[in-house]
């Protein structure tokens, strides 16, 4: 049962419990319920108060909501702490020389307040009145949620850490990732793929809980691309081109370009983006076909018996496996950079135009006259009725009727800048500069 009557934003970050009080941090700000959710209203009196752009809906994350004694206290994404007295009346900020940083999260053992922020942990010994800052023996500062035990304090940032003295040592206890600047997710059968930044290819057997490299034993740290099938992966490196049937044990070289930017694994064959020319190959790279040239490849997408390929100026469609493209028809302010295939539908993220739909295989296309098309989606991805994006720096958006609107879905999502989507199992997994975070899509 929906208990939202007043609640004009349904973005719910954090829940707090006081009394007959009900608190809801969301992404419009601070609300109360003193009829156990029956009805809510907006207490934001003293907070920042800022809109969407070309809307009228309120922007103001509050990430996290906590209570100390007779004090409430807030952390917002953009513009730091702020406490309230009176139980939400009227909020003012808490000088934490954090008026314009992010606040991830506030949490509270006897004696003691940790608050994590973008510039590091702070904590306090006398109910909020003074703060300090901790030693931070980590690679950087950006801590996206703590969480205290007795004198053991958590915290997830780069990865998770641990201390035993309250903050003064941090030990590192990530699960097999070397940096957690994710531009990549594939989906293999059971298993994770994952292309990090710098650091090469890591593989998930447990649903992204743990990661092993999967590359070294290339000479190799960056990658441009990575593709796969149930049992091969295919990636691309700054110079060639390999392949492994072992998951990294041996790797078979397959191509030498030192401009081979994009691979694609799509019906038992390989496609790939090499000197700004489309090539494919069905052997498994021992020989090369060019299918098209002088064009700059972004992705390839597969429904039922057709192929599309999405380039820097146009959407390509071809219905015989690659050999012959022609154009989709799109506006021409509608340049294509994402596109996915739905259960009945097909979706696109297309420029001025936002995204757009279409009911008939891409023969004519919807595009919706509102505000969103301004928000730079990408990353588009389907699960069901569900339609995925991500806008960047503002996270992952859904659409429950086809692309017309959109609410944001972020739901702990602590890092917004997502470099990519995938869905696994009704899983939806993001990649992000801070790691992969996953949500469980219940009906």
């Amino acid at each position: 049962m929906a208990v939202n009557s007043g609640l004009s934003n349904l973005q719910v970050n954090c829940l707090l419990t006081c009394e007959k009080y009900l608190f809801a941090g969301t992404y419009g700000g601070i609300f109360v319920s003193t009829d156990d959710g029956e009805n809510w209203r907006s207490i934001n009196t003293g907070l920042p108060n800022r809109l969407y752009p070309n809307t009228k809906m309120v922007w103001l994350y509050v990430n996290t909501v906590w209570m100390s004694g007779d004090k409430i206290f807030i952390g917002t994404e953009e513009d730091g702490m702020y406490l309230s007295t009176n139980f939400g009346e009227t909020w003012t900020p808490v000088n934490l020389d954090l008026k314009k940083t992010r606040v991830n999260s506030i949490k509270g053992i006897p004696s003691n307040l940790f608050v994590s922020t973008r510039n590091g942990i702070f904590r306090s010994t006398d109910n909020g009145e003074t703060w300090s800052g901790l030693k931070k023996d980590l690679s950087r500062s950006v801590y996206t949620s703590i969480a205290p035990h007795d004198s053991i304090l958590y915290t997830g940032d780069n990865g998770v850490h641990y201390s035993s003295d309250y903050g003064k040592t941090w030990f590192n206890i990530n699960e097999g990732l070397k940096n957690t600047a994710i531009d990549d997710l594939s989906v293999r059968a059971d298993d994770l793929i994952a292309k990090v930044y710098t650091q090469g290819i890591f593989l998930s057997t447990d649903n992204g809980f743990s990661w092993s490299s999967i590359s070294e034993n290339l000479q190799f740290n960056e990658f441009n691309s990575v593709a796969c099938d149930e049992k091969k992966i295919i990636v691309v490196t700054t110079d060639a081109m390999l392949i492994t049937s072992d998951d990294g044990e041996n790797w078979s070289q397959i191509l030498i370009n030192k401009n081979t930017r994009k691979v694609f694994f799509i019906m038992n064959k390989l496609f790939a983006s090499v000197d700004n020319n489309l090539l494919c190959s069905s052997d498994f790279g021992k020989s090369w076909d060019t299918l098209l040239t002088r064009v700059i490849v972004k992705s390839i997408k597969k429904s039922g018996d057709d192929l599309f390929l999405i380039t820097h100026k146009e959407m390509l469609r071809s219905t015989d496996n690659g050999i012959k493209w022609i154009p989709v028809n799109t506006d021409e302010d509608c340049i294509v950079s994402s596109f996915v295939v739905g259960d009945d539908k097909y979706y696109a993220v297309a420029g001025k135009c936002g995204v757009i739909v279409s009911s008939d295989n891409g023969n004519s296309w919807l595009a919706y006259d509102n505000d969103f098309k301004f928000y730079g989606f990408s990353n588009l991805t389907t699960h069901g009725k569900y339609l995925f994006a991500t806008s960047e720096r503002l996270g992952v958006f859904l659409s429950l009727n086809e692309g017309k609107d959109w609410i944001p879905f972020n739901f702990g999502l602590k890092d917004l800048w997502v470099l990519s989507l995938t869905v696994k199992n009704n899983v939806l997994y993001a990649g992000t500069t801070t790691g992969v975070w996953a949500h469980e899509l219940n009906n």
